[in-house]
């Protein structure tokens, strides 16, 4: 934006120009600055004026543009609609209370670190990192800055350095035993107890049971029906997910179906199934803390009370996962089975699985062998 220098009288003095592209040029004109400090600072008042107009929204707060981020970015190609909903929740509950009433413009970096230092604090146990609370952050700004209502986005710079991830791991095999024998002993009881509580344990037993030999994704158990099973195949199809943010079914995650076969253990589970409950499309019972995605605290309430460590409801996914592993089941077999798009998330559960690695390279060899050596693999 050019500052230009005159002589009136003798005397020098500065013409200040600004201009915008919106659809046509728009321009903003001062003369007969005096000094060039002067020149300079009106230079940038008269550029966000020049933003204004073209925006029409200069007092426009963080939490009106939220709203604004809700309705907008979907049609924009910001981001998929169920990471729109996933972005507003999470930023409207703890960024909202900090950043409210400020008016975005006035928005910069350093205050979005405050703003995300406080929400660290407050959060000492939230499942998101500051790196994934910046990269929602980038998305509200970058829609921002493309709808004029900034003129430069306040998150280009922020760098977050990675946490070091803390070491992950699943309960033995003998932890696992005990888990699922408790939860059938209390599905066991709600036939003698009737009350609402033993029917619930009850449903939550069909639930875990099912996750742990299938590797069924939370809303893919969800979703599953009874036309999905072939008995005299002994398949399972996996071909539909449920979203609670959508509040419907939609295709699994990466948009593959998959099958998954019916061991003998399974086929009990689901015959079990069906002579407990009354007939109706969907396999799984459908307690009120699962519609509400509530699945993980009620795993762990059960397993506290066992005396276990805590799981998460994905966490019996990966069960499903690593045992495979345990039964060297090949890492690119896995990734068919649990659908799993990148080698990187497979190999992941390699860790947790245990399965040993040491000597498995002590055969290997490019040398062409001498023919003694030939003789004594024969004779072994």
């Amino acid at each position: 934006m050019p500052i230009k220098e005159k002589e009136l009288h003798g005397r020098r003095i500065y013409e200040v120009t600004v201009s915008k592209r919106h659809g046509k040029k728009r321009y903003q004109r001062k003369r007969r600055v005096k000094t060039k400090r002067q020149a300079i600072l009106l230079e940038r008042s008269l550029l966000q004026e020049l933003e204004d107009k073209i925006s029409g929204a200069p007092n426009t707060t963080w939490d009106d543009f939220l709203e604004i981020f809700a309705e907008k970015a979907f049609a924009r190609n910001i981001t998929t609609e169920d990471q729109v909903t996933e972005i507003y929740g999470t930023l409207k509950k703890h960024f909202s209370p900090i950043l409210g009433d400020t008016i975005l413009r006035d928005m910069d970096e350093e205050l979005l670190l405050k703003a995300l230092d406080e929400v660290a604090k407050k959060k000492t146990k939230a499942r998101h990192t500051k790196r994934q609370y910046v990269s929602k952050l980038r998305k509200v700004f970058h829609l921002a800055y493309r709808m004029k209502y900034i003129s430069e986005d306040p998150t280009r710079f922020i760098s977050i350095k990675s946490e070091p991830s803390k070491p992950r791991s699943l309960p033995s095999t003998a932890d696992l035993q005990k888990f699922i024998t408790a939860a059938r002993k209390e599905a066991e009881n709600a036939k003698k107890d009737d009350s609402p509580a033993a029917r619930e344990l009850r449903d939550w037993y069909y639930i875990w049971h099912f996750i742990m030999l299938t590797g069924a994704r939370s809303g893919e158990a969800y979703a599953l029906r009874w036309s999905d099973v072939d008995f005299d195949t002994r398949k399972i199809t996996i071909q539909r997910s449920w979203s609670r943010k959508r509040g419907e079914e939609k295709v699994p995650k990466n948009n593959e179906s998959r099958i998954v076969d019916i061991g003998d253990e399974l086929d009990w589970l689901l015959r079990d199934i069906q002579n407990t409950y009354p007939a109706g499309p969907y396999i799984l019972p459908k307690p009120r803390a699962w519609t509400q995605g509530e699945g993980a605290r009620v795993l762990t309430f059960f397993l506290k009370g066992l005396g276990l460590p805590k799981m998460t409801m994905h966490d019996l996914r990966a069960v499903y996962i690593t045992e495979l592993l345990k039964q060297n089941v090949s890492v690119p077999d896995v990734m068919k089975l649990v659908s799993h798009k990148r080698l990187e998330t497979t190999l992941r559960y390699v860790a947790l699985s245990g399965v040993e690695v040491d000597g498995v390279t002590k055969n290997l060899s490019f040398l062409e062998k001498s023919e003694e050596q030939q003789d004594q693999e024969v004779l072994a």
